[in-house]
């Protein structure tokens, strides 16, 4: 029994978040490695120690005590998502976001709070750092934008009016190109932008900025040609300017955004009218907006990689409050009946209740990896490692592991014509795959009914296919099967996480292979791997 309990802290220290089990006097009763570290103490420091007194700010203590009767004494429910200052031993300060569930006994009362907290003191820092990045981008942009618009705008008027006296005075058309020189200057030296301005036949009649060479346009291409005859934009593209120039002959100021050659644009209309008021003319100003638009995605990736941790914190806890309890309660019970019956001949008595608990544990360790798994996954950290190997030996030692699980008269039959057949694949994670599978038949199938295994070579790949005579699926929630979480409604009452089916076709897939099923209510399921006998097979 001290080894599973030692298995069990094991795979509670590995986890990555801080966890922590108060009883109804304020006392730890259990925390994990991870809340060691972030607290600074060791464990045997801070085990049965006031946790309000030691780790929480003294002028936050009465507020958080009493809000902790008052979930105890089922007044309130615990807050399913909470932020807290804790202090640590070294008097530092630190932010935790909490997941909080109740702990209680066999007879339903309440004896304590289970806690899965996140260090989120960084997170916070840099959450505002980023929050205000794309205001302070926002604004710069805008402003700037704003600043070259009416520089232009005021600059291209001028420039309009005075080419439009060059015939009354040389001193007119000396103004004038000096305005346009000093526009071009402007234009040209302006950062990461470009101006077009068309006439009301829609041709391109001015074109310039800094933006061109990065474009790769050249401005001798493009002057005098019709908007149509303008090829560098997609037909999308194309049509969309065209439309924003449309729009702006006829006195609209329009905001858009195009792409161009992976780039990605602002683009700002103004129309240019001539002293009679009349709208000849439309100005786009084209600014690079690509760096803003990328770190915005990386905001929006963050932000979801934020919830989705979030959402895994909340069943992970939902789950743990649900299914921990039963076997939590069982391992209680068993270990004060044990300490009941130390008399000589009550040896079996001992040794049943001792075979309950390790059960029990085995099925937490279960659950615990299965969130390890889908936390690696997630990050990337699983990588196939294949290894040469033979396949009904590693398949007939997966049978071994899982038979203690069987119900009463259930059989196992394996079906194979080859007499070996050596793999180049991972075998490590092939066998939880199996386990999986086989646990799930074995799980959702009756005393005494069979489970087969049908293991067949076609050429390049292996064929392996686990048939019960279980329950099955419902046919309408089949297309969900391989979804996290996803659990059918005929098994809800049945323990489970979830999670098997998804991390298997996780595995399946880092192995280079694929994972389909058949179901069907009342008679059964059929799921079959196909693998190629070696990982660097295409």
């Amino acid at each position: 029994m001290e080894i599973e309990d030692r298995t069990l802290f094991s795979y509670l220290d590995t986890a990555a978040c801080l966890f922590v089990v108060i009883n109804s006097d304020y006392a730890v009763e259990l925390i994990n490695q991870k809340g060691c570290d972030i607290l600074g103490y060791a464990r045997h420091e801070i085990l049965g120690k006031n946790w309000f007194y030691h780790c929480i700010p003294k002028n936050e203590q009465k507020k958080l005590t009493f809000l902790f009767d008052q979930i105890i004494k089922g007044i309130i429910k615990p807050p399913a998502i909470y932020e807290n200052w804790i202090v640590t031993k070294e008097n530092n300060c630190k932010l935790i976001q909490w997941s909080n569930s109740l702990l209680k006994d066999v007879d339903g009362n309440v004896k304590g709070i289970i806690c899965s907290g996140t260090d989120i003191t960084e997170l916070k820092k840099n959450q505002k750092k980023l929050d205000r990045l794309p205001k302070t981008l926002k604004a710069k942009v805008k402003y700037h934008t704003q600043e070259l618009q009416d520089t232009i705008k005021n600059l291209v008027e001028t420039n309009l009016a005075l080419e439009s006296q060059m015939a009354i005075t040389q001193k007119a058309e000396s103004k004038m190109h000096e305005s346009r020189m000093f526009l071009t200057a402007i234009v040209q030296k302006f950062p990461r932008s470009a101006i077009m301005v068309f006439n009301n036949s829609l041709e391109l009649i001015y074109i310039d900025g800094e933006e061109l060479d990065r474009m790769g346009l050249k401005k001798s291409e493009f002057i005098n040609h019709n908007l149509s005859q303008i090829t560098i934009f997609s037909n999308i593209e194309l049509a969309k300017i065209k439309r924003d120039v449309e729009a702006t002959l006829k006195g609209e100021l329009v905001e858009d955004e195009v792409s161009f050659r992976g780039q990605h644009y602002s683009l700002q209309t103004t129309p240019l009218q001539t002293q009679e008021k009349e709208n000849q003319r439309a100005l786009l100003v084209f600014n690079n907006i690509t760096h803003q638009k990328r770190l915005q995605e990386k905001l929006e990736a963050a932000l979801y990689a934020e919830q989705n941790l979030n959402e895994l914190k909340s069943r992970f806890i939902a789950i743990a409050s649900h299914e921990f309890r039963t076997p939590l309660s069982a391992i209680l019970s068993s270990a004060i009946l044990i300490s009941k019956q130390n008399e000589t001949g009550k040896e079996k008595r001992r040794l049943k209740h001792v075979e309950r608990i390790r059960s029990n544990v085995n099925y937490l360790v279960v659950i615990l990896n299965d969130f390890l798994s889908l936390d690696k996954l997630d990050e990337g950290i699983i990588r196939a490692k294949p290894k040469s190997f033979e396949l009904f030996n590693l398949v007939k030692l997966v049978i071994q592991e899982v038979l203690p699980t069987k119900k009463l008269g259930q059989q196992i039959q394996l079906k194979h014509s080859n007499t070996e057949l050596m793999l180049f694949q991972d075998s490590k994670l092939l066998t939880h795959i199996l386990i999986n599978l086989l646990s799930n038949a074995i799980k959702y199938s009756e005393e005494g009914q069979k489970i087969f295994i049908k293991i067949r070579q076609q050429l390049d790949r292996v064929l392996i296919t686990i048939t019960d005579k279980g329950m099955g699926i419902p046919q309408d929630e089949q297309y969900h099967l391989f979804e996290r979480f996803f659990r059918a409604s005929n098994v809800i009452n049945l323990q489970g996480t979830g999670l098997g089916l998804h991390i298997v076709k996780q595995y399946t897939e880092l192995l280079g292979g694929k994972i389909t099923f058949k179901s069907e209510i009342g008679t059964g399921s059929s799921f079959q791997l196909a693998l190629p006998l070696s990982l660097n097979t295409p």
